[in-house]
């Protein structure tokens, strides 16, 4: 649950942060040592970019705004 928090506080930031992404892999890292199952949460992190922040329909947005200029 931490590693889905930090994620989570990560991608809303408007920009990149060593130390968020730091935690967020830390808390990976100790999710693992504590049970192997966590392998899947790569998947969980793409699905809650995807919903529900949203951030995969930003980038297309951003992307035909920016060649239609």
């Amino acid at each position: 649950m931490l590693t889905l928090l930090t994620y989570a506080r990560y991608a809303r930031s408007d920009r990149f942060s060593l130390g968020r992404y730091a935690a967020v892999l830390v808390f990976f890292a100790l999710g693992l040592m504590c049970k192997p199952t966590l392998v899947t949460v790569p998947f969980v992190l793409l699905l809650l970019d995807y919903w529900p922040l949203g951030r995969c329909k930003e980038q297309r947005v951003k992307g035909r705004v920016q060649s239609g200029q």
